[in-house]
């Protein structure tokens, strides 16, 4: 029984790549644990999750997924410079705190 089932998730996995070869491998993962309804216990998809077992099927042919994208469509949310040198800043006052205390007690 639970070999069918198995069977008839590679066969949704299957379309669903199939129905998506211009959409991301994260749009895909997202589609696939709705189907599946495979969530956290939070209620939250497992679309991390899925990806992983989705590159690991497409690794040995299982599956045939779309190439990885050279560029992502959106930019990213998470500007690159924004923190550089506030943690390096903070890094020094912590360690020249760490170093002037008294670790002995």
């Amino acid at each position: 029984m639970a070999e069918n089932s198995l069977f008839l998730k590679i066969k949704v996995i299957k379309k669903v790549i199939e129905n998506n070869q211009n959409k991301s491998r994260r749009h895909i993962s997202k589609r696939i644990c709705e189907l599946i309804n495979w969530r956290q216990l939070n209620g939250k998809l497992k679309d991390a999750a899925c990806r992983e077992v989705l590159r690991r099927m497409n690794e040995v042919s299982i599956i045939d997924l779309p190439r990885l994208r050279v560029k992502p469509s959106q930019k990213s949310r998470r500007p690159k410079d924004r923190w550089k040198g506030v943690f390096k800043e903070k890094r020094e006052v912590i360690e020249e705190s760490l170093s002037n205390a008294d670790t002995h007690g």
